[in-house]
């Protein structure tokens, strides 16, 4: 189970359920931030992770209809990426 908690201003955690039980991965907004797929990479990386549940999405419509290239890389390319 991987749950977010917090908001786009402030640091995630991220629980875990392991084997052990919870473990709870801090991240910045920095080190998720899907139009930066290289620092994502990098947190993903140094916290081997074995599966991503990915949930962020970029969903506002409006604002999708004005950055089209944003939404796209947020929506299709960094989804393609995780895989």
């Amino acid at each position: 189970m991987i749950e977010k908690r917090g908001n786009e201003y402030n640091t995630r955690h991220i629980l875990i359920s392991a084997d052990e039980g919870l473990i709870d991965v801090e991240a910045t907004k920095q080190q998720l931030d899907l139009s930066n797929f290289k620092n994502v990479r990098r947190f993903i990386e140094k916290n081997q992770f074995d599966i991503i549940i990915n949930c962020a999405a970029f969903t506002q419509v409006d604002e999708a209809e004005n950055k089209p290239v944003l939404a796209n890389l947020i929506n299709n390319i960094a989804v393609e990426l995780l895989a």
